[in-house]
């Protein structure tokens, strides 16, 4: 939760995108990293007081009793680590033994998140096999100093993880919201929409998306494809899904990212000037609704500003 208010990502964000977009791995594979590497300097003390007690529990706790030596069988199960026994009868060098457990543990929450995130809809654009521990997604990775360029970062997070408020997200937790964009009233509003279909953002947006392509074109050997707005839609929201992106040099994968992320706040800027000059009741998304007596229910009568 910390992290996502750090980000200012909404409550409802996944924690398997947070841990992507971080590269940060889950408060129990740290635990369980600790309680190994706990393990291993007690086997390596023979003399010691924590090493006989721990002697004593491997030859008189059943597996059923709670115990810290249970909890270690327990983890270096889950990780396909040796035995308790054959640690404790044969201990290795520290370094040694935390490259194992690392390498063990990484690998295991590694597969799991990704597998976890490939069940959330919202999460279609993230490449989520970008995901490695204490590494950043390109995301996150690529920032700049630019105070401006920080300030467009949630926002382009919220667009990519599905979380920032569109018509269509409304629509799906309350049934008495029209899921059509409220400013161009044309189609469902969603994030391909908003981004770059929506009529009524068209001379804010065009001149960006042509800065945009005319990057990806200048691409050599490896141009992308762009046929199609769902690829260019990808290339905006996470351009580390292109085919050849880990060969371009640092300065255009900058660039790209800059500019994916002006065009998303530039974006969410003028849809809340937009928004903000509709009549309440049409930014609430009642508009020809069926049911014309729930505007108490709308928000509480708040306006509606999109993603922050």
């Amino acid at each position: 939760k910390s992290i996502r208010q750090i980000f200012s990502l909404h409550d409802n964000t996944p924690s398997v995108a947070t841990l992507i977009l971080t590269g940060l791995l889950p408060i129990t594979a740290i635990i369980h990293k600790r309680m190994l590497g706990s393990f291993m300097r007690i086997c390596s003390s023979p003399h010691s007081v924590e090493w006989r007690i721990t002697k004593r529990q491997l030859a008189l706790k059943h597996s059923s009793q709670p115990s810290f030596v249970n909890r270690i069988k327990a983890v270096l199960a889950k990780y396909n680590l040796p035995s308790v026994f054959a640690i404790f009868d044969n201990p290795i060098s520290k370094n040694h033994w935390k490259d194992i457990c690392d390498s063990a543990i990484d690998q295991y929450w590694c597969k799991s998140i990704i597998e976890t995130s490939l069940l959330y809809p919202s999460l279609r654009y993230l490449n989520v096999h970008r995901y490695s521990p204490n590494v950043p997604h390109p995301v996150l990775a690529l920032t700049s100093l630019s105070y401006h360029d920080c300030l467009r970062l949630p926002t382009k997070c919220q667009l990519l993880l599905g979380t920032y408020t569109l018509q269509s997200n409304r629509k799906k937790f309350n049934q008495t919201h029209n899921p059509i964009c409220l400013l161009c009233k044309h189609t469902e509003e969603t994030r391909e929409h908003f981004l770059l279909q929506c009529e009524s953002l068209h001379h804010t947006r065009l001149p960006i998306v042509e800065e945009i392509v005319s990057v990806l074109h200048n691409i050599r050997p490896h141009k992308p494809n762009l046929d199609g707005s769902h690829a260019l839609l990808q290339v905006v929201l996470d351009a580390s899904a292109l085919s050849g992106y880990d060969e371009l040099d640092i300065d255009t994968r900058s660039r790209i990212e800059f500019l994916t992320r002006r065009l998303c706040y530039t974006l969410h800027m003028a849809r809340y000037r937009l928004l903000n000059n509709l009549p309440t009741r049409t930014r609430h998304g009642l508009y020809n609704s069926p049911y014309p007596n729930l505007d108490q229910y709308s928000l509480g009568g708040a306006p509606f500003i999109g993603g922050t």
